[in-house]
Parts: structure tokens; C-alpha cells; sequence
């Protein structure tokens, strides 16, 4: 997701102080001096209270900053220039086509 972003500034993963997560295993996840998400491994006493024997990872985005970039624009194609009418035809400079 975050590599959708083109090249840019790097995301900055730092230690997370959050209690649903398990600390030392989760990070929160920021862009400049914005912070735009968490991720980790789900705090043990989170799991026993729901009775889930397995590690859970989660995470959460938001994805307007991630997704925010300028997109670039490619000119239009001429459908009348002079290389693609003969490369589409087979035909070369100086020939004509015959249909």
C-alpha cells in the first residue's frame, strides 16, 4: 500500500505506546510529522480476554496522505503522425499502401 505512493518522502515506523498492542512488536506509522497509522502484533491480555490462542497481527491506514501525490500526464498521441500511419500499414517513408 505504501509503495503505491511513487518515490517520495519515506514512511517513518516508530515505536508504538498503544494498549491494544503489544509493546516492542507494533510501531506507529508516520509521513513528515504526520502520523497517518499503527501496526503490530495484538497485546496477549487482548487475545486471552477473547480466547484466541494464535498471534494476530493488525494494522490501520489512512489512506488520503498515503494516497496524496501528484500524478503525471502524458501528452496526447497524434493518431495522424507520420511514424504510426506507416507502422501500422507496413509501409515505409516514400511507399504507399496498398489495399
Amino acid at each position: 500500500i505504501l509503495a503505491l505512493r511513487g518515490p517520495g518522502e519515506e514512511p517513518k515506523f516508530e515505536p508504538a505506546d498503544l494498549p491494544w498492542l503489544h509493546p516492542g512488536a507494533s510501531a506507529v506509522v508516520g509521513l513528515g510529522e504526520r502520523t497517518f497509522g499503527w501496526c503490530g502484533a495484538v497485546h496477549p491480555a487482548v487475545l486471552k480476554a477473547m480466547d484466541i490462542k494464535k498471534s494476530v497481527f493488525a494494522f490501520e491506514l489512512d489512506l488520503d496522505p498515503v494516497l496524496g501525490r501528484d500524478v503525471p500526464f502524458a501528452k496526447e498521441i497524434s493518431r495522424t503522425g507520420s511514424g504510426m500511419q506507416r507502422a501500422c500499414s507496413g509501409t515505409t517513408a516514400g511507399e504507399s499502401a496498398s489495399i
